[in-house]
């Protein structure tokens, strides 16, 4: 386990987070454009 392989998975972790937190914010968007247009 060196310093490098950490860094890696956090940089990994770091970018499934990021996707995540878009995804859920289109999604709450989408709703929320769903609600307004009925």
């Amino acid at each position: 386990m060196t310093i490098d392989t950490e860094i890696g998975k956090l940089k990994r972790l770091n970018l499934i987070a990021g996707a995540l937190h878009l995804v859920s914010l289109l999604g709450i968007l989408f709703l929320a454009n769903d609600a307004n247009c009925q």
